[in-house]
């Protein structure tokens, strides 16, 4: 069995008087797709936050390859090698989506302020590769079309794009989804799902918050499934069809992908 990517042990996460997640545990393997499924206010975008430092947890363990992330900040998860993506897509408005993709990959950078006044050598061989990487990614998510065109007038499904693209040009190891087909037709989010799996053909590590089940069940490999802050149950597609748990607390005695 490959060895854990990211490990959670028992985490927990309260605000005041309320617990958001409760002992929470689970362990993501590399190279897979995971979705995290669950009702509205199981504890989804919780569990995102924990791991990718927006939150720091009230008890429990997380471990990215092996090293305690509990108490870093966001940029220092990006840099070792997390990223992840929001319901509510994230971008520099005014930019361009090639813009927003080179602004992206400066996490990566290792120019300083004075290399970027004086116009050093570095500073123009890191420019060059940046808006390479970034029109290879812009072939990649399948917009070049947009490339200078503003992000904040793009449409809805360029947007998301353009945040997992983003996202990319961080070089991540793990990659956290949250909603990616929000405002998506059922022809873009069938785009989307092919996506999703290019990037894991690249040795990316997804995990996935998704509501829509067909898209959850036609591309992962495991699945998580969260009620009320806890764990209900896991394991493969169809497995979690079956559950009656499951079935009961989310997918509906109706449900039929």
């Amino acid at each position: 069995m490959a060895e854990s990517l990211l490990t959670v042990k028992n985490l927990s996460k309260n605000f005041g008087g309320l617990r958001a997640l409760s002992d929470f545990s689970c362990n993501i393997l590399p190279h897979r797709i995971t979705s995290v499924i669950g009702p509205n206010g199981a504890g989804k975008t919780t569990l995102f936050n924990l791991i990718a430092g927006y939150y720091w947890p009230t008890s429990g363990d997380i471990r990215f390859e092996g090293h305690y992330i509990g108490n870093k900040p966001p940029y220092q998860l990006t840099a070792l090698g997390i990223a992840r993506t929001f319901q509510t897509a994230s971008y520099f408005s005014e930019k361009t989506v090639e813009e927003n993709l080179i602004t992206a990959s400066h996490v990566r950078a290792t120019t300083n302020l004075w290399h970027i006044l004086a116009r050093t050598s570095r500073y123009h061989k890191e420019d060059t590769e940046a808006r390479e990487e970034a029109a290879k990614m812009m072939e990649f998510l399948n917009i070049p079309f947009f490339r200078h065109q503003p992000a904040q007038k793009v449409p809805t499904a360029v947007k998301q794009l353009l945040a997992i693209g983003m996202a990319l040009m961080t070089k991540p190891r793990l990659l956290l989804l949250d909603e990616p087909s929000g405002g998506m037709t059922v022809e873009e989010v069938e785009g989307l799902m092919r996506l999703i799996e290019r990037i894991r053909e690249r040795n990316i590590t997804v995990m996935l918050i998704e509501h829509r089940m067909r898209m959850v069940m036609g591309i992962s490999d495991h699945i998580l499934v969260l009620n009320f802050g806890k764990k209900i149950a896991e394991g493969t597609p169809d497995a979690i069809q079956r559950d009656r748990s499951v079935i009961e607390a989310y997918l509906g005695k109706e449900y039929v992908i």
